[in-house]
């Protein structure tokens, strides 16, 4: 009887061992399991953050120039201030004699920048391009 009672008690459960190693290995698992979601949220929240703002830019850049554009008379042939690298197109304001200049850097990161012909003022409309503006 004894040795009945013996084997039906060794039988019925897990040891502590068991237990333990079981909750390190769980442990584990959820670890990995959130370093694999917390690197694919920073990666969509970082891909969001750059094309929303190549969205504002684009939308900024065609602000501008459409303002520009909607108040020119025409297109002038000569650059403003002698002959510029990087000159895009010069518009002819249709009220007095000024006259607006959208330029390229030179190099990259490529920039637009609006030149205002008569004060010889600029800014740079659009900034970090990797292809240059044509």
């Amino acid at each position: 009887m004894a040795a009945r009672a013996r084997r039906s008690r060794g039988a019925a459960g897990f040891t502590l061992i068991e237990v333990l190693i079981s909750v390190v290995m769980l442990a584990l698992v959820a670890i990995a399991v959130t370093a694999i979601s917390v690197t694919g949220v920073t990666a969509i929240s970082t891909d969001s953050v750059e094309r929303q703002q190549d969205a504002t830019t684009a939308q900024w850049t065609s602000m501008a120039f459409a303002r520009d554009v909607q108040g020119a008379s025409g297109v002038v042939a000569a650059p403003c201030g002698g002959p510029v690298a990087g000159r895009l197109v010069t518009l002819r304001a249709s009220t007095g004699t000024q006259q607006i200049e959208y330029r390229r850097s030179a190099a990259a990161p490529f920039r637009l920048i609006r030149v205002d012909c008569s004060d010889g003022s600029s800014r740079a409309v659009v900034e970090g391009l990797t292809t240059a503006p044509v």
